[in-house]
């Protein structure tokens, strides 16, 4: 029990009830704070912190379900896991409850041996997941302060890239007459395109270091995967307009529901989409489409008709830090900026980036998303 003497559960009842509650809390080593209005525990949830919150659904005068949404808005208690008593005739407050974010249930009338067996596994739950949540945290700090470097490294390289070309445009104006031979003038031009495409990239990687730093806290939430789709979609509209390149979608059920991060996914997607009209020549389709797998995986689509890329460019595109014999930039201009952020928010949600492409065939992105993110809302089971 002496792993639990630190944690801290809230308790909102009435009647006998409620010093029962604490007891037995107690007597599993919790510390445990009684209330019985819904002013009390909203004011203490807001003020001070909890490891759990229970709650009985016939409360009078509380909108458990309202209290539960309110938990789950703040950042203070956006994890806290809520247990609520339910009796048998509650079927219609119960579904409310787990709509608004409840973890579980337990049945009155209470067994207690049961109810403290219950509550010990649930705090022990919440231990483990503060120690992830602590080392997600340092991770997080960790890729931000890389982030940071790189950013500023990135900085430094596009002003020296603009130092350099302008340094070449003055030896160009500089340059005699006679000097001025066919090689050294295509080893100027080289000089120039090359700095030229350096700074591009300098500014191009530090916009992506300062993103990531924002986009890679995942917060999940239920998302149809449909409306993910066609907020990516409109989000490019302007570009693949300006570009001549249609945007072609085979949407999905309405009922196909995703547990994911909503911005982080409108980067991936978004970055994904772009990518595609940028390589895609003018008059050509960018089709987007998702597919439910029998074993439950989702994949979602992205395919251009542009001239493709070696299948060593894309693992290169994929890695873009590490280097690589390939030079710095493909025949098509292919610099992958877009791909290892995808990538990154992927794998953050369990998920996968895959690059089909071949030179001359055009590219296929793929971004998969694992059963256990997946649902069919119509098929939803709440626990009993």
């Amino acid at each position: 029990m002496s792993d639990l003497e630190s944690t801290r559960v809230l308790v909102l009842a009435i009647g006998d009830e409620l010093p029962e509650l604490i007891e037995h809390l107690e007597h599993i080593g919790a510390q445990a704070h009684g209330v019985s209005t819904g002013g009390e525990a909203f004011r203490l949830l807001s003020q001070q912190g909890f490891d759990l919150l229970l709650v009985d659904l016939a409360m009078p005068g509380v909108d458990v379900a309202d209290l539960i949404a309110f938990v789950r808005q703040q950042p203070r208690t956006r994890h806290l896991p809520v247990i609520v008593l339910a009796s048998p005739n509650e079927s219609e407050r119960l579904d409310a409850a787990f709509d608004a974010g409840a973890g579980s249930v337990l049945m009155k009338p209470l067994h207690w041996l049961v109810f403290e067996h219950h509550i010990d596994i649930a705090m022990r739950m919440v231990a483990a997941s503060g120690r992830l949540r602590a080392k997600a945290q340092q991770s997080i700090a960790d890729s931000r302060a890389k982030s940071a470097l790189l950013g500023n490294v990135c900085a430094e390289a596009r002003a020296s890239a603009g130092s350099v070309r302008d340094e070449v445009d003055r030896i160009w104006r500089s340059l005699p007459a006679t000097a001025a031979t066919p090689v050294v003038i295509e080893a100027l031009r080289r000089i120039g395109h090359e700095v030229g495409s350096l700074k591009n990239v300098a500014a191009r990687a530090e916009a992506l270091a300062d993103e990531l730093g924002h986009v890679l806290t995942i917060v999940d939430r239920r998302e149809p995967i449909a409306e993910l789709i066609e907020r990516a979609l409109d989000m490019v509209e302007l570009q693949s307009a300006e570009k001549g390149v249609r945007l072609v979608s085979d949407l999905p059920r309405e009922d196909i529901v995703v547990f994911c991060d909503p911005a982080a996914f409108d980067v991936a997607l978004r970055g994904i989409l772009l990518n595609a009209i940028e390589y895609s020549p003018s008059d050509s389709n960018v089709s987007i489409s998702a597919s439910l797998y029998p074993d439950g995986l989702l994949a979602i689509d992205v395919t251009d008709e542009g001239e493709g890329m070696h299948p060593e460019y894309v693992a290169r595109c994929l890695t873009p830090l590490k280097s690589s014999s390939i030079g710095g930039v493909s025949g098509n201009g292919r610099l992958g900026f877009g791909l290892p952020l995808a990538k990154a928010i992927m794998e953050a949600h369990d998920g996968a980036l895959e690059i089909r492409s071949m030179p001359g065939e055009g590219t296929t992105a793929l971004l998969v998303m694992p059963a256990e993110r997946v649902i069919v809302s119509d098929d939803v089971v709440r626990p009993s």
